[in-house]
């Protein structure tokens, strides 16, 4: 084995090592997390094509948007630079408002919380819970888009506003380190 095998090998043994050693407050701070829009790729996303389709749109020519066969299709310019304006409308809105959503081990009480769509000082949809009260989370995966995520409390009924958009998106990781502390808790992944 040539020393730079062995240099790889072991900065990829020291990830495994490090996430083995974790203290409890490390573990702690993954049930910690906050994201907003801002931080988010897809409302930056959508700024970007709706501008790109509004350039595309102010800048054709109508009339000279026809294929090498002659056919023409002049309403599709105006419709560019409309849906262009929507997309880049909706993530600028996204990015103005900057919602935020998340969800946290709350240190005075012990209970779970989590939130979705708070702007400035409102609440916005949120929910709590106390660990003790968590009898199952379901992960059902998903072959396109994000995985789906589900909270029961110990009576069976479903967390409302609890989902895949107030957990990390490593969600098995996140869901171990609750299950270390409340080893109660049932956990279904659906493939």
């Amino acid at each position: 084995m040539y020393k730079s095998d062995l240099y790889i090998s072991s900065l990829l043994n020291l990830d495994r090592y490090v996430r083995a050693m974790t203290s409890q407050s490390d573990k702690e701070d993954q049930l910690c997390y906050e994201r907003s829009a801002r931080t988010d790729l897809r409302a930056w996303l959508m700024l970007l094509v709706g501008a790109v389709f509004m350039y595309g749109g102010a800048t054709v020519d109508p009339r000279d948007n026809c294929s090498s066969s002659g056919e023409c299709a002049p309403w599709l310019v105006p419709l560019a630079f409309f849906v262009g304006a929507v997309f880049g409308l909706v993530g600028f809105a996204q990015l103005l408002a900057n919602p935020r959503r998340g969800s946290r081990i709350d240190p005075e009480t012990g209970t779970l919380i989590w939130w979705q769509n708070r702007v400035g000082s409102s609440e916005g949809d949120s929910g709590q819970i106390a660990p003790a009260r968590i009898g199952a989370i379901r992960i059902v995966k998903q072959s396109e888009g994000s995985d789906e995520v589900h909270l029961y409390d110990l009576d069976g009924n479903r967390q409302f506003y609890f989902d895949e958009e107030v957990i990390p998106h490593d969600q098995e990781r996140w869901v171990k380190a609750l299950t270390d502390r409340w080893p109660h808790i049932e956990v279904t992944i659906v493939e």
